[in-house]
């Protein structure tokens, strides 16, 4: 260096040293922020191997291997390393790199796994394994075939089992041997890993920014007062670099809330009280609303350039107009929206509708997957990228101005005094009973019809019905074929019935627009798959005004969107939702799906088709109830939110439900009314998340009910994700009896917030460890768990007093906290620092 270069990097470090006292004495501390994008740690991709590993088992039926130990695998990236390897499900992993599991404990050996991956080595480095395999073989003879193949396989043997017919003779001998592997792999990088920083918070909500809730303060002056800072800002950390994996279908908001948890109810009460806004029972802000979903999903929709003028003529003529000019922008949006999907993609995408309800969904691939259901699924995956969503939210939004129900009155004014001429009075034959008219469009058939009963048994575009008890046993405003992009029924009257033995059906938007509008009456909606206010690669709204209603839909139902916007909105009366999974507000990737019920003592059912993942017996899977799911490592989740206004509602579901995420989504569910509540709920329920996501319940008001049938619940976050349960008020019963991860509860990198704001409530919890942290062993580093009783009333922790007006710190780390007052209270007189309970 140049000796003047010197004198002078040594002047600007003393004037550098020189402000920074200025300021200080200027009572303003200056502080020189970390950039963002220059945390190496951050910006290297991980390497990746490409399994997934579970259940530490022992080595008994191979005579070398008696004693040792390895990791089962039981899943398989495709066109992973691992699955170009040649690694098969089922695959023991004794070794890799020299290192064993023979004095691995069951919950450490997985995370030991991973962490060795991601801590040690690098992309491109060598990664030796040592496997233990039994291969399968079979003989036999089918009637007159000898038998004589060898397959990993059982789909194999089972379709030849199938195929026997009865009396058929079948001789099969099967024989397992064990086979030990070695082998040398260069580690892979993980896809889709960002190269820059992802936007900010403060970029992406500025207006969350300067919020402090009370409970933050309270939590934040423990972490102080323990002085665990450092393991807080660790865990926070974990959350930033987990952003950095980006498939383009992360939404902001999520993104928010997972590297700032403690905003998780602020964003969820702001995100459902604008909901409700718009949705009242003096009105319903249909636009408004479209817009709300839209931006949750970074999709910035506006008002349309011009709101078409609903007519109030007397002469039907200007109504068809204004229902042909809607329809005219709507589609020329739709087809602005798919402009990018030659004709070749949209045959894909309409003969694999059935697909997207199964496979493509769970994309559970391994090794022992189809082919050609991996390269559709990919392919499905690619032509999704492909849709310009900001058009196709508008599409929908031009669509729902026909949700006016003061149009829809002098609409039917102006039919009551119309005559038919013979053309429009004729039958077209898709409908039976009482049809008014048929009115041809440039868009296609709209079909009236009239006062009495009415049976729609083909699928039509358009429907306007003037009453009558109807039974609709077709599409009902659903958009599901291509020649149907765009489809409504608005249905004035009448005890109704939606039946339909197809999927997509009753205001399903499938790369289209469907809307099901039902003003009055006690209507029965009865469907098997992706219905009932579903939007699929489009937007789905399906709107009942009135009446004591019946939905039963067995999965991808009652408010769904993946790729798209479902909604479902109730306005009155006492109704009973039904479904098996994947039902009642659930917002896949790219997705928002809500169902909002606004009146009435409600009933929400999703449990009792699909059984437990996890093998428990009795217990079913449920995916529903507010929940925001991921495909995992394939799509980021979406927004999924139930809301339910007002009534003494009791909601019963399986797995996976009542506010929760799984993998990159956020699930609400928010109830907003004054009346005792229950809550049923199994494994992972009642404000959860698993697997980077984040998940919350929200319960204003009520002496309410939880139960808990299986660990798991009442807050509780695994493995890098949040989740809050918020109780604001009433004498509440939290029943996890002889259950443990639960009641604030969090591991592997979890945030758990478990907050009861005041009123007289019981707790039942295994060994009373509400606020605890068991593991976190996948991936090292802490968690934060959090269990908050306010407002100084007594409470029953196992039908005992003796936790009341305490704050216990717990391992890695859990705070217990019991206060004898208000939050607000406690930290104004800081009467808090009194009840905390010193140990050594």
């Amino acid at each position: 260096m140049h000796p003047n270069s010197k004198k002078v990097l040594a002047a600007i470090l003393l004037v550098i040293l020189f402000i920074m006292l200025l300021l200080r004495q200027c009572g303003t501390e200056f502080i020189i922020p970390e950039p963002r994008d220059s945390l190496v740690k951050f910006r290297k991709s991980p390497p990746l191997l490409g399994v997934h590993v579970k259940d530490l088992v022992q080595i008994k039926d191979f005579p070398e291997l008696q004693g040792k130990q390895g990791l089962r695998v039981f899943k398989i990236m495709m066109d992973s390393i691992a699955h170009e390897a040649g690694i098969l499900v089922g695959d023991i992993i004794l070794e890799y790199d020299q290192e064993n599991f023979d004095l691995s404990s069951p919950n450490q050996a997985s995370g030991d796994f991973r962490n060795y991956i991601y801590e040690q080595k690098n992309v491109g480095d060598p990664f030796k394994l040592k496997i233990y395999r039994i291969n399968t073989s079979f003989t036999g003879q089918k009637g007159d075939e000898l038998l004589d193949k060898e397959t990993y396989e059982s789909s194999l043997i089972n379709q030849i089992i199938n195929e026997q017919k009865p009396g058929d003779k079948l001789d099969l001998q099967i024989n397992k041997e064990g086979q030990i592997l070695e082998m040398t792999v260069e580690l892979g990088r993980r896809p889709n890993f960002r190269s820059s920083p992802p936007p900010s918070n403060a970029e992406l909500y500025p207006e969350f920014e300067t919020q402090n809730p009370s409970y933050q303060q309270l939590v934040q002056s423990l972490i102080d007062h323990y002085d665990i800072n450092s393991k807080y800002k660790d865990l926070i950390d974990r959350y930033d670099r987990d952003e950095w994996w980006d498939d383009d279908l992360r939404n902001g908001l999520f993104r928010y809330v997972h590297r700032d948890p403690f905003k998780l109810p602020v964003v969820a009460n702001d995100l459902t009280d604008k909901i409700e806004s718009h949705t009242q029972l003096n009105g319903f802000k249909t636009l408004a609303l479209q817009q709300l979903l839209a931006r949750s999903l970074d999709e910035a929709i506006t008002e349309p350039t011009h709101i078409l003028t609903p007519p109030k003529s007397t002469k039907v003529k200007k109504h068809f107009e204004f229902i042909s000019n809607i329809l005219q922008e709507s589609i020329l949006l739709r087809d602005t929206a798919i402009v990018n999907l030659n004709q070749e993609d949209l045959d894909f995408l309409y003969s694999h509708l059935s697909d997207m309800s199964g496979k493509y969904i769970h994309a559970n691939w391994n090794s022992n997957s189809s082919a050609d259901d991996y390269d559709n699924f990919q392919r499905f995956l690619s032509l999704a990228k492909k849709i310009d969503f900001q058009a196709l939210f508008s599409s929908a939004q031009i669509f729902y101005q026909l949700n006016n129900p003061e149009w829809i009155q002098s609409f039917t004014k102006a039919l009551l005094k119309y005559t038919p001429t013979d053309t429009e009075s004729k039958n077209p034959g898709s409908a039976q009973g009482d049809v008014f008219m048929v009115r041809d469009t440039e868009w296609g058939q709209i079909i009236i019809g009239g006062p009495g009963k009415t049976i729609y048994q083909h699928d039509i575009k358009f429907i306007f019905d003037l009453g009558g008890d109807d039974f609709y046993r077709n599409n009902a405003g659903a958009a599901r074929t291509a020649a149907m992009p765009l489809s409504f029924v608005i249905d004035l009257n009448g005890n109704d019935q939606y039946s339909d033995t197809k999927a997509a059906t009753q205001a399903t938007g499938f790369l289209g627009n469907g809307l099901l509008i039902d003003l009055k009456g006690n209507d029965e909606y009865i469907a098997t798959q992706l219905s009932q206010g579903v939007g699929l690669l489009g937007n789905g709204l399906l709107i009942d005004y009135e009446g004591n209603d019946f939905y039963n839909g067995q999965e991808y139902a009652q408010g769904v969107g993946f790729w798209g916007i479902g909604t479902l909105v109730d306005l009155k009366g006492i109704d009973r939702y039904r479904g098996n999974y994947f039902v009642q507000g659930v917002g896949g990737p790219k997705g928002f799906g809500l169902l909002y019920d606004i009146d009435g003592n409600d009933h929400y059912y999703a449990t009792g088709r699909y059984k437990s993942s996890y093998g428990t017996q009795g217990i079913y899977s449920g995916m529903s109830q507010g929940l925001g799911f991921g495909i995992r490592q394939y799509a980021s989740g979406g927004i999924g939110v139930l809301i339910d206004s007002a009534g003494a509602d009791i909601f019963n579901a399986g797995n996976f439900s009542q506010g929760g995420g799984y993998y990159f989504g956020l699930g609400i569910l928010k109830n907003s009314g004054d009346n005792n509540d229950e809550y049923r709920g199994s494994r992972y329920s009642q404000g959860f998340s698993a697997h980077s996501a984040a998940g919350i319940l929200i319960d204003d008001a009520g002496n309410d009910t939880y139960i808990g049938k299986v660990t798991a619940l009442q807050a509780s976050a695994w493995d890098l994700g949040a989740a809050a349960l918020i109780d604001k008020q009433g004498d509440d019963f939290y029943d996890s009896y002889k259950l443990g991860f639960a009641q604030g509860a969090s591991a592997h990198n979890g945030f758990a917030l478990f907050l009861d704001y005041s009123g007289k409530d019981s707790y039942a919890l295994q060994d009373g460890q509400q606020g605890s942290v068991p593991d976190n062993s996948y991936h090292k580093g802490s968690s934060l768990a959090i269990f908050i009783d306010a407002g100084g009333q007594s409470d029953l922790y196992n039908q005992k007093t003796e936790l009341n007006n305490q704050i216990i710190q717990r391992d890695e780390y859990g705070f217990f906290i019991d206060l004898n007052t208000t939050i607000n209270k406690s930290l104004d007189d800081k009467s808090f620092e009194d009840l905390i309970l010193e140990t050594d």
